[in-house]
């Protein structure tokens, strides 16, 4: 999906540089986390290792997309039970404390 996404950002003219986050620390989150953008060095300044961790352990089931005014989270499926919903809202919770 990931080389899906390049490849339709390089025909809009939407690419943005990949940002490169040390890996020596971290050796499992370059393989499920990729960030583009224009500001490396702001991106890897707020990936402290507190959040870094926190991506980590919470394996999220959707999409965690943000720039600097939004912080959007997606997961596949229906949000049916009321226990669906409350997990939905325990995770985004979750995310905006840790991220914020």
């Amino acid at each position: 999906m990931h080389t899906f996404e390049n490849a339709v950002d390089k025909l809009a003219h939407l690419s943005q540089p990949e940002i490169q986050v040390d890996a020596r620390p971290n050796p499992n989150f370059a393989a499920h986390f990729w960030i583009n953008g224009p500001h490396a060095a702001s991106v890897t300044s707020f990936l402290s290792a507190d959040k870094i961790r926190f991506l980590k352990a919470s394996r999220l089931q959707g999409t965690l997309s943000t720039n600097v005014n939004y912080l959007v989270y997606l997961e596949p499926g229906k949000l049916v039970t009321e226990q669906n919903f409350d997990s939905f809202i325990a995770t985004a919770e979750a995310i905006v404390v840790t991220l914020s």
